[in-house]
C-alpha cells in the first residue's frame, strides 16, 4: 500500500533480517543506528525457513510485523521437510490470525498483524507519524538517531521557498538548525511541546536543504518572543530607475543614462556598456 505521510521506511532483504538485526524497547535496531518500529511482508507465501526462524525471534523479542503466513520454502534445499517447517512456524507465529480469523495477535513481547492497509495497521498498534507537516508541501525527509540526539534531514523539492510548521516525534529536547554545506548551527528559539509532539516553524530557501537536530534538555514553551528566522522590512525598492555613469579616465569614457530596471550590463547591445571595464558610479 502507498506510504502514509509523516513516516519514512526502507528497503531490506533476508540477509539483514538474518544477521543483523537486534531488538530493543520494541524497536528493531541495525548496527549503524538505524531503527524500525515495523517490519513488513512481501506478498508473497514462499520464504526460506532460516529467515522465519529469525523472524519468529524477533517478534518473541517485541517486533512487530505486517504480512500473510507463507505457506512453502523457495529453494529445493531439504525438500518436503522444509515446507512443513513453513508452515509449522506459520501457525505458530501467526496463531489466530493463520486462518484469518484475528487481524492481530500476539506473540511473545511481539505483534502479527495480516496483511492489510498500512494505514489502519499503523493505527492499530498505536504508532504515530514520525513526523508532520501540511499536506501538500514539497519535503523529502529523513530521521536517525545518533547517541542522545535526534537528527532529522530536511529537503525542499520545489524551486519556491516554502514556510510551514513541522511537528517532530520528539518530545523533552531543544532543537537546533544545521547547515550542511558549511557546518554552521543555530538555536531554533520559537518551539512548542505537546507531550508527544516537538512543534517548530520552519524555512526552507529553493531546494535548499537543512538538519534539525534535537539534543539539551528542552521545556515545553509557547511563545518567548524570539522568531526562528528574521522579519525583514522592505526599505526601499532598488529594483527600478537607475542612473549610470561609466567613468574611465584612461580610456577617454564618461558616458550617462538610465536605466529601467537592475540588468546585467555585459548582456547590453550597446558595445561601450557591454565590454566596459571601469568605474561604475
Amino acid at each position: 500500500s502507498i506510504k502514509p505521510i509523516g513516516y519514512s521506511f526502507d528497503f531490506i532483504n533476508a540477509e539483514v533480517i538474518k544477521n543483523r538485526i537486534s531488538i530493543s524497547d520494541g524497536r528493531m535496531l541495525l548496527p549503524d543506528d538505524l531503527s524500525y518500529k515495523i517490519l513488513v511482508l512481501p506478498d508473497s507465501k514462499t520464504m526460506r525457513p532460516e529467515v522465519l526462524e529469525k523472524i519468529k525471534e524477533l517478534v518473541y523479542q517485541g517486533a512487530i510485523i505486517m504480512g500473510n503466513p507463507p505457506q512453502k520454502s523457495p529453494s529445493l534445499q531439504n525438500y518436503a521437510n522444509a515446507d512443513r517447517t513453513i508452515i509449522e512456524l506459520s501457525k505458530e507465529l501467526w496463531g489466530e490470525s493463520y486462518d484469518g480469523t484475528k487481524e492481530i495477535v500476539d506473540f511473545g513481547k511481539g505483534k502479527v498483524i495480516r496483511l492489510m492497509d498500512l494505514n489502519k495497521a499503523l493505527n492499530l498498534v498505536d504508532i504515530a507519524p514520525d513526523l508532520k507537516y501540511p499536506k501538500g508541501t514539497p519535503l523529502l525527509w529523513i530521521h536517525r538517531i545518533l547517541g542522545d540526539k535526534d537528527i532529522y534531514f530536511l529537503s525542499n523539492q520545489s524551486d519556491t521557498k516554502i514556510s510551514f510548521d513541522a511537528s517532530f516525534r520528539v518530545d523533552g529536547m531543544r532543537p537546533s538548525l544545521w547547515n550542511p554545506t558549511n557546518g554552521t548551527s543555530r538555536d531554533l528559539p520559537q518551539y512548542s511541546m505537546d507531550g508527544i509532539y516537538t512543534k517548530v516553524p520552519l524555512q526552507l530557501e529553493p531546494a535548499e536543504s537543512a538538519f534539525v537536530v534535537f539534543g539539551k534538555n528542552g521545556e515545553g514553551l509557547k511563545d518567548i518572543g524570539i522568531k526562528n528566522y528574521e522579519e525583514f522590512t522592505l526599505l526601499q525598492d532598488i529594483s527600478k530607475n537607475w542612473s549610470v555613469r561609466l567613468k574611465n579616465d584612461q580610456l577617454k569614457i564618461d558616458e550617462e543614462f538610465e536605466l529601467d530596471r537592475l540588468q546585467d550590463l555585459s548582456q547590453m547591445e550597446d558595445e561601450t556598456s557591454k565590454y566596459f571595464s571601469g568605474k561604475i558610479i
